[in-house]
């Protein structure tokens, strides 16, 4: 009997799942791949560029998310992913999700707006209703990977987010200068690729090997932002 607690024990101990660690890194892009930034409004007279102050290139860090895939992954469930509405744009222009979550949109109290928000091509899935300020919505993502989700405002055009759904619950969006980390990555080899906008970047895709106790840093040079399957002129 005194043998007995001893070897289960060993069992669990030979069971327990390797310790996570985290996947950093930093991604670069060629300089104007993202092009021009956009207007920020519209007025009667049309942009003049001005000649003695070179044109801001858009920053597609916020468009970008890092992915970890690898097979038999499973899924949490259950999960909420917050959007917030802060005034004329939403927090999170592109939104990444894992398959069967829901999406919360909260509009915040110091809001003026109460859009009708609607998914494009998909009314049944968040029927257009105001929101107003101080007021939150939630909606189900469906379990299609690689579906793509376009939240807009029926009153403004220029309102709009990104929704991505993913197969992993690991992935990060870089921050502003391309920095990303994606915590609490099990032990193991993965694939790592780079979804830009409404695809997967050409050329992004490559193996990993997360540490069970380190930390497994990752450089991603992207030599474009040209996406998988976009159309042959380039547009995006």
């Amino acid at each position: 009997m005194a043998v007995r607690p001893a070897i289960i024990l060993s069992v669990l101990l030979t069971a327990t799942p390797a310790l996570a660690g985290p996947v950093t890194g930093t991604i670069t892009v060629p300089a104007g791949a993202a092009g021009k930034a956009p207007a920020v409004g519209k007025a009667y007279l049309k942009r003049v560029e001005n000649p003695l102050v070179p044109v801001k290139p858009a920053n597609p860090m916020p468009y970008m998310v890092v992915v970890l895939e690898k097979d038999g992954l499973v899924l949490p469930q259950g999960r909420t992913y917050p959007i917030e509405m802060r005034g004329a744009s939403f927090d999170h222009p592109l939104l990444p999700v894992v398959a069967g979550s829901e999406v919360e949109i909260r509009n915040l109290k110091t809001s003026r707006r109460d859009p009708t928000l609607y998914i494009d091509g998909q009314p049944d899935l968040l029927p257009e209703t105001p929101l107003n300020p101080g007021a939150n919505r939630a909606f189900k993502v469906g379990g299609d990977v690689g579906k793509v989700l376009v939240l807009k405002d029926k009153k403004s055009p220029r309102l709009q987010a990104t929704i991505v759904v993913l197969s992993t619950p690991y992935f990060a969006v870089p921050d502003a200068d391309g920095k990303y980390t994606i915590p609490d990555v099990p032990a193991g080899t993965y694939t790592i690729k780079v979804w830009y906008r409404d695809g997967w970047v050409t050329g992004s895709e490559s193996t990993v090997t997360a540490d069970d106790k380190d930390t497994e840093k990752k450089n991603l040079d992207l030599k474009s932002l040209d996406i998988v399957g976009a159309p042959a002129d380039g547009a995006q």
